[in-house]
């Protein structure tokens, strides 16, 4: 489990973890600095990644985050630096 591989490095960075599994979230709480959002899955999970991010007011237009997912559907052992890019119509 990403999420709580890195919340053991005590980070003053937030995790946000994201799962479509009730247990799982629940679980998730009780790491450390991590936020998790339940949510379903998605096939683009950078996209949702960012639009998460912007939605619960954690990143907003310009700043980066870094999204790592372990074993999906499509995509597996994934580290990617992204910047949020809103735009505004």
């Amino acid at each position: 489990n990403n999420a709580l591989k890195l919340s053991t490095k005590f980070s003053k960075v937030p995790i946000i973890a994201v799962t479509e599994d009730k247990k799982t979230y629940n679980a998730l709480a009780l790491f450390f600095n991590t936020l998790p959002i339940y949510s379903k899955k998605t096939n683009d999970i950078f996209n949702q990644a960012e639009q998460l991010c912007t939605e619960h007011k954690i990143a907003k237009n310009n700043d980066y985050i870094i999204i790592t997912t372990g074993n999906s559907d499509n995509i597996s052992n994934v580290l990617k630096f992204q910047q949020i890019k809103t735009h505004k119509a």
